[in-house]
């Protein structure tokens, strides 16, 4: 018996019926712990009972000033919550003077996490972002150059034109045996209809959008069964990652992973916008030469813009065929937006899905796809609803969602980040090649994967983070 209740001071202990939460976290502190699934019971013996008398001194010791460095006041919240399963916001409130101290250095899964990553969570959480730059290399989060304006005036008017299909909240056991296949992209919204941009009407109509992580339950799910498009270079390599796993017997799932907020430039979709904002304003005589005289050095054909002051029809078709054009136009038109030009960052802002605004750059699981077994390609003749920027599609099943789409790297793609190490590569690298075009990194979803990957979600979750 004692040996039993000793045992339950590793982690996580559930019984065969699985609790929601373990017991040590989430039943301590019960005089009858019980676990509920639905309308199932369990039962056990939290191992506080062992221990109580001693951790129950802790507090009084804490208020005769018994703890006097930081390291004792940092051990004395360690025993008491490990203990007690007091929520960390509570014993830092009541032990140290510093509410993010349990974050930091208390034996939490969150110390493995970038603490920039968990800043910026946190600032979501708190509904303070503004535009405010993830590097502390940029100048905002939206844009190349410092913002015009408040990211509260960067203004849009748009609709949800079509409906999208339902998400479905996935818990890391429904990853559990999966191989997984990440599939990094931009932060586009799906399915919106933007009429205008700081005021300014969009000509034809305005703009649809196309997705982005959405892409799996808009229009492209609905008619075609798409889960992901992409360049045929970048769809071919992705379908020989699909392929081979197709004889496993195992699920295969896409996980997407956000891009930077200004991975739009090579879509069609922020391009469109500020083009179709110009024809409604003024842009000065000197800030057209200056523009076209800038792209020219990176695109000598450029076509440019009319004696109308609008873009020649030739430009426009430069711009539809050619992603690194579009690039170099929107850098362009932000360096020049003194001269009347649209303020791309709010053009950004309007095409971003809401939920992807402002997130860590590297964030995955907003969206997750099945695409188990041999790999199902459509090309664009054959596709009802085919994307106006990219020319192959992947089917599959959209609709999946994990962790709010706010899992760390170090949650998503522990295998990754472990080859990166024991090669010696560097840290502040391993974004870069994690997010290079057609690498299309996997990771097995193994037992101790999705425990671990659970234990983010609780910990994060009981901090409010993943709101």
């Amino acid at each position: 018996m004692a040996e039993g209740l000793l045992q339950m001071r590793s982690r996580p202990y559930r019984t065969d019926n699985l609790f929601d939460t373990p017991v040590d976290e989430g039943t301590r502190g019960m005089l009858l712990p019980i676990g509920q699934r639905e309308d199932e019971f369990s039962f056990a013996t939290p191992q506080f009972l062992l221990d109580a008398y001693d951790a129950a001194q802790i507090p009084r010791n804490v208020l005769r000033g018994d703890y006097e460095t930081e390291d004792e006041l940092r051990d004395a919240a360690n025993q008491f919550s490990l203990e007690f399963g007091v929520l960390p916001a509570l014993a830092s409130s009541a032990i140290s003077p510093n509410p993010n101290t349990l974050m930091m250095g208390y034996g939490s899964i969150l110390d493995e996490i970038d603490p920039k990553f968990i800043e910026r969570l946190k600032l979501l959480a708190e509904g303070k972002y503004e535009n405010q730059p993830y590097y502390s290399t940029n100048l905002s989060d939206l844009g190349q150059t410092k913002a015009y304006k408040p990211f509260n005036e960067m203004t849009s008017e748009q609709f949800q034109e079509v409906d999208l299909l339902p998400q479905t909240k996935l818990n890391p056991e429904d990853l559990e045996g999966s191989n997984l296949i990440f599939n990094v992209g931009d932060r586009t919204s799906t399915g919106r209809r933007i009429v205008n941009v700081d005021g300014v009407p969009l000509t034809e109509g305005g703009l649809l959008t196309e997705g982005g992580a959405d892409y799996g339950r808009g229009l492209a799910q609905q008619l075609d069964d798409s889960v992901w498009a992409s360049g045929e270079k970048v769809i071919n390599t992705l379908e020989k990652r699909i392929k081979a796993f197709e004889n496993t017997g195992d699920p295969t799932k896409l996980f997407y992973v956000a891009m930077s907020p200004k991975s739009d430039e090579y879509s069609t979709m922020l391009t469109d916008v500020v083009v179709r904002m110009l024809p409604n304003m003024t842009p000065s005589n000197k800030g057209i030469k200056k523009l076209d005289a800038s792209i020219r050095k990176q695109f000598p054909d450029w076509a440019g813009f009319g004696s109308n002051k609008n873009l020649t029809i030739k430009a426009e078709e430069q711009l539809a065929e050619n992603g690194e054009l579009r690039k170099i136009f929107l850098r362009a038109v932000e360096s020049q937006k003194a001269e009347g030009f649209p303020d791309v960052q709010s053009a950004r802002k309007s095409v971003t899905d809401e939920n992807l605004l402002g997130l860590p750059t590297g964030a995955g699981g907003y969206a997750v796809s099945d695409v188990t077994g041999s790999p199902r390609v459509l090309e664009k003749f054959a596709q009802k609803y085919p994307h106006s920027t990219y020319g192959k599609s992947v089917q599959g099943k959209g609709g999946g969602i994990i962790g709010s789409g706010k899992v760390p790297m170090e949650i998503y793609a522990p295998s990754f980040l472990s080859d990166r190490r024991a090669i010696n590569a560097p840290m502040d690298k391993d974004w870069r090649s994690f997010s290079m075009a057609q690498k299309f990194p996997t990771q097995k979803a193994t037992p101790e994967y999705t425990d671990r990957f659970g234990e983010y979600l609780y910990q994060a979750g009981r901090m409010g983070l993943l709101d």
